[in-house]
């Protein structure tokens, strides 16, 4: 039973150890933030309102016909 004991200590520490490497760096999409000679993004104009749908209140269909259509066929 010394086995699975010594095992788990083993496992456990190479666990404490990992945890104490140091982190890759970040892989960045564009310059560091840091830079002071880096470029700014274009800025553009987009409305806050393009593709914007008008949802207008409908009166109600009448619910007997649409609770039929909907219903489970009869046997």
């Amino acid at each position: 039973m010394r086995i699975p004991r010594l095992l788990a200590v083993l496992l456990a520490g190479t666990g404490v150890i990992t945890g104490c490497r140091e982190l890759p760096e970040p892989i960045g999409v564009g310059p560091h933030p840091a830079e002071p000679y880096a470029g700014a993004g274009q800025a553009r104009y987009q409305s806050i309102t393009d593709g914007m749908q008008d949802y207008q209140i409908v009166k109600p269909k009448p619910w007997g016909s649409v609770n039929e259509r909907v219903a489970p066929k009869k046997k």
